[in-house]
C-alpha cells in the first residue's frame, strides 16, 4: 500500500494531512493486481462494466471478460 512509504500526521488544528517519506519510501511498490479495469456506467454512476480483463490475471482466471455487444 502505497501510505506504507509515508510517516502520517494528522493536524486537526489546522485541517490538513501531512505525509513525510519515510525509511521505505524509495522501495519499489509491489501489489497484487486482478488484471481488471472496470467503469462507473448507469443512472447514478450504480453499476459497473467491464472494460478489459488482462491475460493470465486473477480476473481471467476467474472467468471474467468484456462483454461484447
Amino acid at each position: 500500500m502505497i501510505l506504507e512509504k509515508f510517516k502520517i500526521i494528522l493536524d486537526y488544528k489546522n485541517n490538513r494531512v501531512i505525509l513525510e517519506p519515510n525509511a521505505r519510501f524509495d522501495d519499489p511498490i509491489d501489489y497484487i493486481r486482478s488484471g481488471l479495469d472496470l467503469e462507473s456506467v448507469g443512472e447514478n454512476y450504480h453499476s459497473l462494466k467491464i472494460k478489459a480483463v488482462a491475460e493470465d490475471s486473477p480476473a481471467s482466471d476467474a472467468g471474467l471478460r468484456v462483454a461484447i455487444r
